[in-house]
């Protein structure tokens, strides 16, 4: 597993890239409580590539709303890239405060990222997929 952090003067984001067979990937969707969870990580385990999560991203609350939060993705994503991973998951937290009219859910949609699922059905906390490969979606099908 290979931690990564970025970090701007306002901001940072955590999260890190799991090999294959990590058993971090089974426990980021089993310690959240995510329904449904199970074919999800047979298909990352039939896809055989790194995967990445993102744990956390903050923008202090006087800087939202003006690209450091796009800049610390891009910066996250830039480095998951390097790490061969190109899937990228997060739990979107739809409860934190934002600024006036920001949509955080629409916002990582407008990033490239899709609802995957629910977390303990809950859809304040959707699961989100960024697929870099556009594969991962047909192999949870299959």
């Amino acid at each position: 597993m290979e931690e990564i952090h970025v970090e701007s003067s306002n901001g940072s984001g955590f999260g890190y890239v799991a090999e294959p067979g990590d058993v971090q990937i089974s426990n980021f969707f089993h310690n959240r409580d995510i329904v449904g969870a199970g074919p999800v990580v047979e298909a990352l385990i039939r896809r055989d590539q790194p995967v990445a999560f993102l744990c956390n991203l903050e923008v202090e609350e006087e800087f939202r709303g003006n690209g450091q939060g796009a800049a610390l993705m891009d910066e996250f994503m830039d480095e998951v890239a390097l790490q061969d991973a190109n899937l990228i998951f997060l739990i979107c937290d739809n409860s934190e405060s934002q600024v006036d009219g920001f949509n955080l859910q629409a916002w990582y949609e407008s990033l490239g990222f899709q609802v995957l699922m629910l977390e303990s059905q809950n859809s304040a906390f959707p699961l989100m997929v960024y697929d870099g490969q556009d594969d991962f979606l047909n192999l949870l099908e299959d």
